[in-house]
């Protein structure tokens, strides 16, 4: 991992202040029969993708994982200085785990199902982090229809579709910050699936950010073959 780096201008974050945390404990149940970690695109596997990914960016990376899956983990990272931890029955429980085996000032968050990042969009990400302390990307959410949120079985209230986003990876933030927001949650009974969600119900401000189109979830084989397709039009224009 390259500790030189540095993201932005003078405001930006080197990678030695960055702790890269990777959200690899999904069972892949949607997507095959293999864990999302070890999922194959192209020539490595997603896990090999996202370290690859965020090295550049972080002095330290710990992925997260199922417990039973570490060992399978740590032999196929190799010799690199990867560290790998059980992570927790939830998502929130994953990340706090990472959170709290992090020892920068500064933690990305990033799926392990998110490999085609955009380079430009993490140095984006980690670039606003410095001024905000806390940053989610963000997709706004398309729908033709109405949205509301429903009460049992009654409908409760409706939602401007205009305002309606859709929450991915990466997500940055000071690291005391997340910490903070896991204490509270903790103490307050808050489960929820974005740490962005339970940072903003701790009293933080969270600064959203348009994330590319490209930035694909694998969540169902369908997945698979598009995040091929993207990454086979990636290399034919390095070529070029």
């Amino acid at each position: 991992m390259n500790s030189d780096t540095s993201v932005g201008s003078e405001h930006g974050i080197s990678a030695h202040e960055v702790s890269g945390l990777i959200l690899a404990g999904g069972a892949g149940v949607r997507v095959g029969e293999k864990p999302k970690a070890f999922l194959r695109l192209g020539d490595k596997m997603l896990l090999d993708h996202v370290i690859d990914l965020i090295a550049p960016y972080a002095g330290e990376i710990i992925a997260g994982l199922p417990a039973e899956q570490i060992d399978r983990a740590r032999s196929c990272i190799g010799n690199r200085p990867i560290q790998c931890v059980a992570g927790g029955d939830t998502r929130q429980d994953t990340a706090e785990i990472l959170a709290r085996a992090a020892s920068r000032q500064w933690v990305i968050l990033q799926d392990v199902a998110r490999p085609l990042t955009r380079t430009d969009h993490i140095e984006a990400v980690l670039e606003l982090v410095r001024e905000h302390g806390a940053v989610v990307s963000t997709l706004r959410a398309t729908y033709r229809d109405g949205v509301a949120v429903r009460q049992g079985d009654y409908y409760y209230e409706s939602l401007p579709r205009e305002n309606v986003i859709l929450t991915q990876t990466p997500q940055a933030y000071r690291r005391d910050i997340l910490l903070d927001a896991f204490r509270q949650a903790e103490s307050k009974g808050w489960r929820e699936i974005s740490p962005a969600a339970l940072v903003t119900m701790a009293g933080y401000s969270v600064r959203i950010v348009k994330s590319p189109t490209e930035n694909l979830k694998i969540t169902y084989p369908g997945d698979l073959e598009k995040a091929y397709g993207l990454l086979m039009q990636r290399e034919v224009k390095s070529i070029v």
